[in-house]
């Protein structure tokens, strides 16, 4: 994974995200649509859904 970036929804509202190797911001945002982009080379979607779901 090179970068991931977007919007999430947590007990406290929406969070927008972003990580790279450099390193990982969250900030507070007060509207959102849930949405994560992955980017990288040979990802394995399945396997990547599974580890954000829990």
């Amino acid at each position: 994974m090179l970068r991931a970036k977007g919007f999430v929804q947590d007990e406290n509202g929406w969070v927008e995200l972003n990580a790279t190797a450099d390193g990982l911001t969250a900030n507070a945002i007060p509207k959102g649509q849930e949405v994560l982009i992955v980017i990288g080379e040979g990802l394995e979607k399945e396997r990547i859904e599974v580890r954000l779901k829990g």
